[in-house]
């Protein structure tokens, strides 16, 4: 039995991937927009530079000791590249401008085109920064990035709620759009891969029953969600597929779209009563990701991090196939000890 700490983090995170137990429970703490601090600079300023971002990517691992890197800098990277206008703040992520949407009626839906990536400036920085990333650690932690759920990219490019219209009113020209959105993603993804990322992250935003029915979510994007996981897994990249929803549609990812290497949840999904219940369903079909929901950890301190994280432990993490962390981006206004916290205890509580 190795003692935690014996293996590098790729070591670790290659061998829960293979069904092994490394010799700790893997961390991924999802520290992006307050890595910042890192280097004191504002959300802005990090998110327009590469420089910058990959800095306070490396300083967040070096002082927290996370299990990967993320070359990522905001959902918009995509929407970016078709064009469509942008506001930076100093101390949130950057967003759509509603006054300047892309996509204004149905048939701007019909007036995409696919583009370039590797010219788009935003996903060229993206790439800049995963090929730092790699070059500097990338033998010893994995780099990870973010890709966007196609029906993500067209509700920046036209805004949620006029988009959900449209997805009732105009289903054929949303489906024309978001094939074009994800020969883009696809294209993106495999650039990624390219410059050094092993672990690509798909975010099923809109594959939950607060948005959308199951049956209309599949109707209108199934056959591209199969085909750009079928081309992430291609690439030999590992598959996360995120989902931060009170009420995912676990079994639509695994069953009809499928890929899936790892599972990010936010929720238990209907299915199942209790998580100990959720990794003997779902255990043997992917590795698992979680279950700290963020702003819960952000509100309670250091101490309780550590206890509540030894509970997720004993309830995902024996037999190995578990991956402990935040369901989605740690608070970017979090305590950087609770951060601390959840790698410590994999450490002392995640030995195996």
């Amino acid at each position: 039995m190795k003692s935690a700490g014996d293996l590098s983090s790729r070591q670790r995170i290659d061998a829960v991937l293979r069904g092994e137990t490394p010799d700790r429970v893997p961390v991924f703490t999802a520290g992006h927009g307050i890595t910042r601090h890192m280097l004191g600079v504002s959300y802005g300023e990090m998110v327009q530079s590469v420089h910058l971002m990959a800095e306070c990517m490396l300083a967040w691992q070096d002082l927290i000791g996370d299990d990967r890197l993320m070359a990522y800098f905001d959902m918009m990277v995509e929407a970016a590249g078709f064009g469509q206008p942008m506001i930076f703040q100093d101390d949130q992520p950057a967003y759509s401008d509603k006054d300047d949407l892309l996509i204004k009626g149905p048939d701007d839906y019909l007036k995409l085109e696919r583009y370039d990536v590797e010219q788009a400036e935003r996903i060229r920085m993206t790439l800049d920064v995963a090929e730092i990333l790699f070059d500097r650690r990338g033998a010893t932690v994995p780099v990870a990035a973010i890709v966007a759920e196609p029906m993500v990219v067209l509700g920046l490019l036209r805004g949620m709620e006029a988009l959900l219209m449209d997805c009732i009113r105009h289903p054929e020209e949303v489906k024309q759009g978001l094939e074009v959105v994800t020969d883009v993603v696809i294209d993106y993804s495999r650039a990624l891969v390219k410059r050094g990322v092993s672990l690509i992250v798909n975010c099923h935003d809109y594959g939950n029953r607060s948005i959308m029915s199951e049956k209309l979510w599949m109707s209108l994007q199934g056959d591209c969600l199969r085909r750009l996981n079928r081309a992430i897994k291609d690439t030999g990249a590992t598959l996360i597929i995120h989902n931060c929803d009170a009420a995912p549609y676990i079994d639509a990812a695994f069953d009809e779209i499928g890929g899936v290497d790892v599972y990010q949840a936010a929720a238990l999904p209907s299915s199942c009563a209790a998580w100990s219940e959720y990794k003997q369903k779902y255990g043997s079909r992917a590795v698992l990701f979680g279950t700290w929901w963020p702003p819960e950890l952000a509100s309670v301190d250091a101490a309780q991090v550590k206890a509540r994280s030894k509970t997720m432990i004993d309830d995902l993490g024996q037999g190995g196939g578990f991956i402990l962390g935040p369901t989605c981006e740690f608070p970017s206004h979090g305590p950087i000890a609770n951060a601390k916290a959840l790698v410590d205890a994999a450490a002392e509580y995640g030995t195996y």
